[in-house]
């Protein structure tokens, strides 16, 4: 049967030549594979015939033989390792990492509980209230729901024998699945995916709508239904208490910034006045950019507001800064736009005379449009919203 598929192959010398390379390549390839003082691939040429020999610790073996004793060998192998991470894992479990790991997700639980404290004080202009919920995502499967109850419950090292191996099982099914999907990278890669305990879990934003109703979870179709600063305040809310429990862990000193735009649109005075003293409650370094909020609301201590004004006829932007203490507003006006001796510049700073020469003269109030006039004197203050 063999030799009639065989009568159409070339059997001339560069033929021959290029089969022997082959064969030789593929020797070369399961010496490499099977690298170890067990196995020996040895090759014999018959005249033209080329034979290779699979010996296992001396004897020779057929293919089928060689691949029972290879399938043995790797069950054997992962047995071993099975029984080493079993080890590793109680060890890992019931020393320092295992200690930290149930810190880290105490501590977590703690950020939860805070961040809805500082929710529960703060209700929406319609009265509803809203909180996070931090849970075991039901996606990860029953297992892990039953080994975060266990992780939670105490100290690794005190939990009972039961326990402790449901554990150990489930972190080596963390490991596994990350071996599998990290490939061959450094096991320290795959331990630190399978710890990641933030994986375990999902957070859930709901709200009620009041004292005897009951909680809601906030998705799209619910979020959908809201007005405009309703919506606004039920998504910037839990956000702004999300940032300040990022920064819980950095230093006492170091700044705490959050960057909104426009954050306040479509929300009402008082909330908005809320939603800012939430921001100083969290201890939150915000900078805002809107085209109609001063910030002056009782619940700020203190806020720098730029009002900006372009000419498009110049170039430049001039900046006004408004403070505001807690109590009033004060407008810092540079003296030179209200007929003063304006800015010191020394020598260093003045550009050469040439550099005027295509800059037409204007007058004062060409600057401004008929409604932009800045006050006459520096007292006089801007045409400011009073503070809510």
């Amino acid at each position: 049967m063999l030799l009639p598929a065989l009568a159409d192959e070339p059997c001339d010398a560069s033929a021959l030549n290029q089969s022997r390379d082959e064969v030789d390549q593929a020797k070369q390839s399961l010496e490499r594979e099977l690298a170890g003082q067990d196995w020996t691939v040895r090759s014999n040429n018959d005249d033209r015939l080329i034979s290779v020999r699979l010996l296992h610790n001396g004897r020779s073996h057929t293919i089928t033989g060689a691949l029972a004793i290879v399938e043995a060998e790797v069950r054997e192998r992962n047995r071993l390792l099975d029984e080493s991470e079993h080890d590793l894992f109680t060890e890992v479990l019931l020393g320092q990492v295992g200690e930290h790991l149930r810190k880290r997700r105490a501590g977590a639980k703690a950020l939860i509980t805070e961040m809805n404290r500082l929710l529960s004080s703060r209700r929406t202009a319609s009265g509803q209230s809203m909180r996070l919920v931090w849970e075991p995502d039901p996606a990860k499967g029953r297992e892990t729901r039953e080994a975060l109850e266990t992780l939670d419950r105490q100290a690794s090292r005190y939990l009972p024998e039961g326990a402790r191996e449901h554990l150990i099982t489930f972190l080596g099914e963390q490991v596994t699945r990350a071996r599998t999907t990290e490939g061959g990278t450094d096991w320290k890669v795959h331990l630190r995916s399978a710890l990641d305990y933030r994986t375990w879990s999902r957070i859930r934003v709901q709200y009620k709508p009041g004292p005897q109703q009951k909680w809601i979870d906030i998705d799209a179709g619910m979020h959908g239904k809201g007005s405009g600063g309703e919506k606004a305040v039920m998504l910037q809310l839990p956000l702004f208490v999300a940032a300040a429990a990022h920064y819980a862990s950095a230093a006492p000193t170091a700044p705490r910034p959050v960057y909104l735009d426009e954050a306040f649109a479509g929300i009402d005075a008082e909330m908005r006045g809320e939603c800012m003293g939430l921001l100083v409650e969290l201890d939150l370094d915000f900078v805002m950019a809107s085209h109609d909020e001063w910030g002056f609301y009782r619940e700020v201590p203190g806020v720098a507001t730029y009002q900006l004004f372009r000419d498009p006829e110049i170039e430049g932007v001039l900046t006004t800064p408004v403070i505001w203490d807690g109590a009033e507003r004060h407008v810092m006006i540079d003296p030179a736009l209200t007929g003063g001796a304006g800015l010191d510049f020394g020598d260093d700073d003045l550009l050469p005379d040439e550099d005027y020469d295509d800059v037409p003269e204007a007058e004062d109030d060409d600057l401004f449009e008929e409604d932009d006039h800045l006050p006459s004197t520096v007292g006089d203050e801007f045409d400011t919203p009073e503070p809510e």
